[in-house]
């Protein structure tokens, strides 16, 4: 997976949005299986078993893919995206088991947002004044989707918004790590994730039924791909251009959740998602090439 090809900045913009874009495609499905199943089995050994599918999957490729798979030169950072994996793999579930997956979705969308100022702060990205308005009118978006006003507002929404954190911190982690092949970083990452929850095995086993197995190996394989074309993107694009395509998610969770789970999103989820959808989509229409240096 490399940028053959595509030589100018806003080539590789456009193309590193396509692919975030198939990303939240792959998410929704994994996120869809894991709400249906942690209605009646634990979230720990729901999390441990996903991840584990996920290194399984990328060692049955190795023969394929070639020993660059295992060429780790970022331990560190793969560590901490390992970290962030375990973390959002559990807050995506427990806010799905009490929470609509379109409103999971919509405060979730800030994690774009965070990782955005992150890499302003920690990596020196630019950000023209434009920008800056998205990112908050987008998080305007954020509290109209939490509705803290409303009566059955709940302090379980502050999961999505754990969520969020978790995942601007791996977004901006796959682009410090971007210098690492992105199948050795999928591989290390979900490995390091993996060994970190099977060390808690002892307490968390709970036997799987072999329907759940099922559906979790069909997770497995929709995460690994969804990393695969996340790891690509911030190869070729800055944060600012791949991370607001996570917005993308809400319409294929909007789907799911009418479709499998019959949830209809309530107006201000709808609307606060909205904003923060349009946020993204002009983050990306202002993107400027300077806004960071050009991915190797």
């Amino acid at each position: 997976m490399s940028g053959c090809g595509v030589s100018t900045p806003r080539q590789q913009a456009v193309v590193a949005a396509l692919l975030m874009c198939g990303t939240t495609i792959c998410f929704t499905v994994v996120d869809s299986i894991l709400k249906a199943l942690v209605v009646e089995h634990g979230v720990p050994m729901l999390v441990t078993v996903r991840l584990g599918m996920q290194m399984v999957l990328m060692l049955a490729l190795t023969p394929w893919l070639g020993r660059r798979i295992l060429r780790l030169q970022l331990p560190a950072v793969q560590l901490g995206r390992g970290l962030a994996m375990i973390a959002g793999s559990a807050l995506v579930t427990i806010s799905l088991r009490y929470l609509p997956i379109t409103q999971t979705y919509a405060i979730g969308f800030s994690a774009p947002l965070i990782a955005t100022l992150v890499a302003v702060a920690i990596l020196g990205e630019r950000l023209n004044w434009r920008q800056a308005v998205c990112i908050l009118a987008g998080f305007a978006g954020v509290v109209l989707a939490l509705d803290p006003g409303a009566p059955d507002f709940s302090p379980v929404l502050l999961f999505p918004l754990a969520l969020a954190a978790s995942n601007a911190s791996l977004h901006v982690l796959t682009r410090i790590g971007r210098a690492e092949d992105p199948l050795a970083a999928t591989m290390w990452s979900a490995a390091f994730a993996f060994a970190i929850a099977a060390c808690c095995l002892p307490w968390t086993y709970r036997p799987l039924p072999l329907s759940a197995w099922a559906l979790l190996f069909a997770g497995g394989i929709c995460v690994t791909i969804g990393q695969l074309l996340m790891v690509e993107a911030f190869r070729r694009a800055p944060t600012a251009v791949v991370s607001p395509m996570v917005y993308t998610q809400f319409v294929w969770s909007a789907i799911s959740g009418i479709v499998v789970f019959g949830e209809t999103p309530g107006a201000g989820v709808v609307l606060g998602a909205g904003a923060v959808a349009l946020s993204g989509v002009a983050l990306v229409r202002w993107a400027t090439p300077n806004s960071s240096s050009p991915p190797p």
